[in-house]
């Protein structure tokens, strides 16, 4: 019956809306990537994935308010909230058609970085349970940064680049920006230092953006990390860093 008002429809308002039927899912992804909006209105939907998979493809994703998801859309910024009935629909829409361009490209701009955000949690979540099998490691920390501290380091950093005639901007940031990610494993002894070493690079070896390099500090001797990592400075600290780039999001 759907298809047979909608077919009447389409000849009456001179549309051309389909059903696709069925779909694998990797054709439902390139879809998205030529798709424009998202609805999705569901009312006892929890957290599903495919808002992720549109929010990544910059669609306008329309979910459903007070649902397990619309903690994460933000009315009007990332996405859009509606009431899941016909009037709802229609409200959603008419404000996404009337939008500037303008207008709809930041909203997609912010769409793909919330789903880059969350691709980070799971990154982070995916290294801790690996570092952790290390026995040498008395404790960890994690962190992904936020937006704030984000926006704040761009504008601290940008000054150097636009003297070059570059830019950080939000679609390159992630090539200027090399932390925005950090793990911090705490050792009890400084010795400890070189069994976390064989253990990550026995892992990561092949994923690290740059070289490892330490931090010592003054006094210490050099014997433990000549030959394994390069020694930076002094501090009044001791650190060795690890800069590996996740696979999933091609990010360090």
């Amino acid at each position: 019956q759907l298809k047979e008002k909608l077919e009447i429809l389409n000849i009456k308002n001179k549309l051309d809306v389909k059903f696709s039927g069925q779909l694998p899912h990797s054709d439902i992804l390139n879809k998205m990537k030529d798709t424009d909006i998202f609805i999705l209105p569901s009312k006892n939907e929890t957290f599903g994935m495919v808002y992720m998979e549109a929010l990544s493809a910059g669609m306008a994703v329309c979910c459903t308010k007070n649902s397990g998801i619309d903690g994460i859309i933000k009315d009007n910024e990332n996405g859009f909230l509606l009431k899941p009935n016909k009037r709802g629909i229609y409200d959603v829409l008419t404000k996404i058609l009337n939008l500037k361009p303008r207008q709809f490209t930041e909203v997609s701009k912010n769409a793909i970085t919330t789903a880059k955000m969350f691709s980070y949690e799971n990154s982070i979540k995916n290294y801790l349970e690996k570092i952790e099998q290390c026995e040498y490691v008395h404790s960890l920390s994690c962190r992904v940064k936020d937006t704030a501290h984000l926006i704040e380091k761009i504008i601290r950093k940008n000054p150097k680049y636009l003297q070059q005639g570059k830019a950080i901007t939000s679609s390159n940031y992630s090539v200027y920006i090399n932390d925005l990610m950090g793990i911090r494993a705490l050792l009890l002894f400084k010795e400890d230092w070189l069994g976390v070493h064989e253990f990550l690079m026995g892992r990561f070896k092949d994923d690290l953006a740059e070289e490892p390099f330490a931090y010592i500090r003054k006094g210490d001797s050099r014997s433990l990390y000549e030959g394994k990592v390069q020694i930076v400075d002094e501090k009044p600290y001791r650190s060795v860093h690890y800069l590996i780039r996740d696979k999933k999001t091609d990010y360090a």
